[in-house]
């Protein structure tokens, strides 16, 4: 076996074990999401609740300004390192941290209009805006701590241990559980803050253990203000800048939907729309770590050069993140009806629509978040952000258009987001692959393919089996849920891979 294969093979192997990891620490999360989000709905109230995905897209929304400096910056820093320019990577490392202190400083003025105005921005109950105004400070808090410690999550890709990071993200899930069932369970609050405390509790205890991590994995890293390089900060920000249209655009599409169902449908709209988003947040979740998980070997390839296993990996990548998305897509909609009916002791058709809206476009986002990463990682993304945001703008007005002047509600805001995600991630994304990669681009659009059919068979196969046995308690809809994703599985597998070939 020569060198190439036995690089490829070992490269598989980290990959397949960072994946597992990652699924493990994402499914647990999940189940921890999944005890407390009842919990939390009856401590602090439905339209309490309905605030805290909101913070979510708040955080995703300053987030856009800290990703200028933080979404490519492991990216250079992982290309230099495994160019074997260390002194360039130092740069880089140093350069990104204390942008990142400077802008931190900077957001400290918008970010403190935003608390102090918050009730003229959202649609506020009464008397709740006071204990809003501390929640959304101890939110935006935690944004902050996660911008500085960023630089230090460089060492994850360095090293490729994309499995440490996944332990530091569930220490800091428990931590945060541990905090919220000791506040609201303990009977020391009933209010929105607890949550506000726990996440930016968690964020602290992550930024220090990312710290640590990177001391370990990649002790060549130190900071010095010395090392700073205006060279270097210019091409991490003008690269960041275009990752960053990407998301705005991504944002518009998706994270803007809460806030204009906030303003327009009152707080009890939007909070029957954040729980329509618990499947499609969690199922999308996933879908970012898997795919996160290819992004050191990506990267290493493309610093080498090694221009046919970088083509044939992104196609191998789609089909992974598309098929998993596939089985997940299938098995919320085979059985979001029963489970919002046990979880929730609610059977409403309004809300097992949402979920089916928000969750069916994640097919295709599994299959485009290869080829997004991919052109972060050749700083390539220009066009493709500036079409991205203009689309989400787009959206957003039709969004707004439709909540506003229709009676369609907050379905037709769903229906206008599903379809625009639809177009551009399963239409666009794979013909920015063929232009990027300079190749035909009917080899991204057929794991695409490929993964919607698999999502339709299993969707059909689910269906029928609950016809045979009807779900109707916990142990059945677990039993039943577990056969289905196995032959779902299964099913998916032969759509998207084929036969497969054994060797004897």
């Amino acid at each position: 076996m020569n060198r190439i294969s036995v690089s490829a093979l070992e490269s598989s192997k980290r990959v397949a074990f960072n994946m597992v990891c990652n699924t493990t620490a994402h499914f647990l999360s999940a189940v921890i999401a999944f005890v407390i989000t009842p919990f939390l709905i009856a401590r602090i109230g439905l339209e309490a609740y309905g605030f805290y995905p909101i913070s979510s897209e708040v955080v995703a929304f300053f987030g856009l300004f800290t990703g200028i400096v933080n979404s490519t910056a492991s990216r250079y820093v992982t290309v230099e390192d495994a160019r074997g320019n260390h002194v360039d990577a130092n740069k880089y490392f140093s350069t990104v941290f204390f942008t990142n202190l400077l802008l931190c400083g900077i957001l400290l003025i918008p970010m403190g209009l935003f608390v102090a105005f918050v009730d003229r921005i959202l649609s506020v109950p009464t008397g709740f805006a006071g204990e809003l105004r501390v929640f959304f400070a101890l939110i935006l808090a935690s944004v902050l701590v996660n911008a500085l410690s960023s630089a230090f999550g460089s060492a994850y890709m360095i090293s490729n241990r994309i499995d440490l990071r996944s332990g530091q993200e569930l220490i800091a899930v428990l931590l945060k559980a541990a905090v919220l069932f000791g506040l609201l369970g303990g009977g020391f609050s009933s209010s929105i803050v607890s949550v506000g405390i726990a996440i930016l509790v968690s964020s602290v205890a992550g930024a220090i253990i990312q710290f640590l991590m990177c001391r370990r994995l990649a002790p060549e890293l130190s900071l010095s203000i010395r090392r700073v390089s205006r060279a270097h900060a210019r091409r991490v920000l003008t690269s960041g800048v275009w990752y960053t249209f990407d998301r705005f655009g991504a944002f518009l599409m998706t994270g803007a939907l809460l806030l204009v169902c906030n303003v327009v449908f009152e707080a009890d709209g939007v909070g029957l729309y954040s729980v329509a988003l618990t499947a499609s947040r969690f199922l999308c979740g996933v879908l970012f770590v898997l795919a996160g998980v290819f992004l050191p070997i990506t990267a290493k390839r493309f610093a080498r050069g090694e221009d046919e296993l970088l083509r044939r990996g992104i196609v191998r990548n789609q089909k992974i993140t598309g098929y998993l998305a596939a089985v997940g897509v299938a098995v919320g909609i085979g059985f979001c009806d029963e489970f919002f009916t046990l979880w929730l002791a609610e059977r409403d058709p309004v809300l097992r629509l949402l979920t089916v809206l928000s969750i069916l476009p994640a097919v295709a986002v599994a299959c485009a978040l290869p080829i997004v990463d991919l052109g972060m990682v050749m700083n390539r993304m220009r066009r493709l952000s500036l079409l991205f945001a203009a689309s989400g703008l787009f959206t957003l007005a039709a969004i707004i258009f439709i909540a506003c002047f229709t009676p369609a509600g907050v379905i037709g805001v769903a229906v206008a987001s599903c379809a625009s995600q639809m177009v551009w991630y399963a239409v666009l994304v794979p013909l920015f692959a063929g232009r990027i990669l300079k190749t035909g681009a009917w080899q991204f659009y057929l794991p695409v393919l490929r993964c919607l059919a698999a999502c339709a068979l299993s969707v059909g196969l689910i269906f029928t089996v609950k016809a045979v046995a009807p779900v109707d308690d916990w142990t059945t809809l677990i039993v039943i849920g577990a056969v289905s994703a196995i032959v779902s599985l299964s099913v998916s597998f032969l759509c998207v891979f084929g036969r497969p070939k054994f060797k004897i």
